[in-house]
């Protein structure tokens, strides 16, 4: 039976060599010389492979990171899963891009992709597999090759901008007292990166916030968007359902809904204290822990303000009766996932104040 363009990953689990043969048919030296061909200039292609996600490492061992985008993931990552789930997989699109290393393979593009084959239960995809001369190849091939199947999540200037202080910060770019000719070694790499891709006022801009950061450490950014992911963020961290706690995590973005399904888990689970914590998926490029924050948060503002509109428009006391309506413990606003390596402890959550109750006047946060 031939194998088709498109595959079904919904009952598919496993993609075969045949699979491998007709990506090969789109995906070549001849197609594409500029990744594939020995001339290729950041190292040398080592071929296509059948691979077990799996066996994919994560530099740092951060299932989170993603090296090529400056917000850590892909702010289109659910268009990009239904896609898939709904039109199928293209043997036609580009394979994962890994990166062989004497200790295993690492991702040097593909990570939105690969996260949505985790989640959906794949066990083996097509990969091409390079072994890069340095990791400023690596970072330089990360940003400026990372493949667009439809739809995708398309490179941004914050992306080259991160690249830029990765690669002044580790000595990729060398350095010059002489403001000019640093602007001139900065602006080298940023042409190799994007080329025309960007406005020359848009480039500007961004060298100009490589240097007057370029001495600070950039964070590690982790970004938020399986269950898979945040589910074996909670177990490898001690975040463990017990009969007497349940943690709970809902996006930032969906207060409302988060409420009404935390009620229904606490009655669901008479005596069992449900935690909520609250994620922050892709973070806004620009100025990450103001984002992370007000994300933050707007979520326990919206929550305790919901709580507090229940309390006052459902509930009412009476001349007989005035006894005061208190809130039980049994769901706990308990905290956020922490997305910033630079300002959070990334194996804890980052708790809220112990008092947080209804209507608090401020919103800064305790680690646990």
């Amino acid at each position: 039976m031939a194998v088709k363009d498109i595959v079904d990953l919904t009952t598919l689990k496993n993609l075969s060599q045949e699979h491998l043969a007709v990506h090969q048919q789109y995906n070549n030296e001849n197609q594409q010389p500029e990744y594939y061909g020995k001339d290729f200039p950041y190292g040398e292609f080592r071929g296509f492979r059948i691979v077990e996600l799996s066996d994919i490492k994560w530099r740092g061992g951060k299932y989170t990171t993603q090296l090529a985008r400056y917000e850590g993931g892909n702010p289109r990552f659910k268009e990009i899963k239904n896609s898939i789930r709904e039109q199928g997989y293209k043997l036609s699109s580009p394979p994962l891009f890994l990166e062989e290393k004497s200790d295993g393979l690492y991702p040097i593009t593909g990570h939105t992709r690969h996260q949505i084959l985790v989640d959906m239960g794949v066990q083996t995809a097509i990969a091409a597999v390079w072994k890069m001369k340095d990791e400023s190849s690596a970072s330089l091939f990360a940003v400026k090759s990372n493949p667009r199947p439809d739809p995708a999540g398309p490179m941004t200037i914050h992306d080259v901008e991160m690249e830029l202080k990765r690669a002044y910060q580790n000595g990729w770019i060398d350095k010059s007292d002489d403001m000019n000719e640093q602007i001139k070694l900065i602006s080298e790499r940023m042409e190799e990166i994007c080329g025309n891709s960007f406005t020359k006022s848009a480039k500007d801009a961004a060298i100009l916030r490589v240097l007057t950061t370029k001495d600070v450490n950039f964070d590690d950014v982790h970004s938020w968007t399986t269950k898979t992911q945040i589910n074996n963020w909670l177990q490898t961290n001690g975040y463990l359902n017990t009969s007497k706690v349940m943690y709970f995590v809902v996006a930032a973005s969906t207060v409302s809904k988060a409420l009404i399904r935390a009620s229904e888990l606490s009655a669901e689970n008479p005596g069992v204290q449900i935690r909520v914590l609250c994620h922050t998926s892709v973070l806004d490029a620009g100025n990450l822990e103001y984002c992370y924050n007000d994300r933050v948060n707007t979520f326990r503002e919206k929550w305790e303000g919901w709580l507090e509109s229940i309390r006052t428009q459902f509930f009412k006391t009476t001349d007989m009766n005035k006894c005061k309506v208190d809130f039980a413990d049994n769901i706990v606003l308990y905290g956020a996932l922490p997305a910033l390596e630079k300002h959070h402890d990334m194996s804890k959550v980052v708790r809220y104040h112990k008092s947080s109750r209804i209507m608090l006047p401020t919103y800064s946060f305790d680690d646990e």
